[in-house]
């Protein structure tokens, strides 16, 4: 991470957020402030692989099936969060030097609204739920229809548990912020829109883990761009208990267990309850 000295600093303003933008913020620190309870619904094999491979892997944002994942919302195409506006209004109005001069800020909604569109190619994410392991809804839709695993961790657990490989420029937790997309958000913190989200998809209560490629500083290109990314994980840290579905047979539940005994030092593993499934 590059550290910028006092005297780079050109000029500086209070930035005074919108309400959205306001709760955006406060959402994107509270994984790392507190210690939130957190569940991952995964498919029986894929945890097979998570446990032999000590890695989560991430999705590249634009493979999701929600194709507007990791978008800015529809009004930022044409207008400014007035987060921004009042920022850059701040701004622009401080002297510079002893002249009186000022900065000038070149602003394009569409033009960002377009750059956000790359920035999903290179932006990949891991979703977790801050609910508990009984939701039926999160079984059907990620657990495989209870023939799959999850995983109970924390915040504080994920964040202590993760290791940042040196192909990622930035790597962050936070949790996400919903909205009926009316409004456009601030464009200041560059991962905010990957931590915003249709109200649609409220009752997922997703927590975010987001990683940003690291560029080639020979080439100035991404080296790897695939649809996943494997990023290395202390699994005993991670897992504080595993529930099996109900719907997975009696030999992979032991298969399950076996592996979890030998790679998350024997964290607890239980099966789902018949009421839960």
């Amino acid at each position: 991470m590059e550290i910028i000295r006092p005297e780079q600093i050109l000029a500086a303003a209070p930035m005074r957020p919108t309400a959205l933008d306001r709760q955006i913020m406060a959402n994107m620190r509270r994984p790392s402030s507190e210690d939130i309870p957190l569940c991952h619904f995964i498919p029986a094999q894929h945890f097979k692989t998570l446990l032999t491979s000590r890695s989560v892997y991430l999705c590249r944002c634009d493979k999701f099936k929600d194709v507007a994942d990791g978008l800015l919302p529809s009004p930022n195409r044409d207008e400014e969060s007035p987060t921004m506006t009042r920022l850059y209004d701040e701004l622009g109005s401080k002297a510079i030097d002893a002249q009186g001069r000022t900065i000038i800020f070149e602003r394009d909604p569409g033009a960002e609204y377009q750059q956000q569109e790359i920035a999903r190619t290179i932006t990949y994410v891991h979703c977790w739920f801050s609910g508990d392991s009984t939701d039926r809804a999160m079984w059907h839709e990620y657990g495989d229809e209870s023939g799959g695993v999850c995983i109970e961790s924390s915040s504080r657990a994920l964040l202590g548990a993760i290791a940042q490989p040196s192909t990622v420029a930035q790597l962050v937790c936070g949790e996400v912020t919903y909205s009926d997309g009316s409004q456009p958000i601030a464009t200041a913190v560059s991962y905010a829109p990957f931590l915003h989200k249709h109200e649609r998809y409220a009752k997922e209560r997703e927590v975010r883990l987001v990683a940003y490629l690291a560029h080639n500083p020979d080439t100035l290109q991404f080296d790897n761009t695939s649809e996943r990314l494997a990023i290395p994980v202390d699994l005993p840290k991670l897992m504080h208990r595993v529930v099996v579905g109900g719907q997975v047979d009696r030999d992979t539940e032991i298969e399950i267990t076996g592996l979890v005994a030998a790679f998350a030092n024997n964290a607890p593993v239980v099966r789902q309850t018949p009421q839960d499934s």
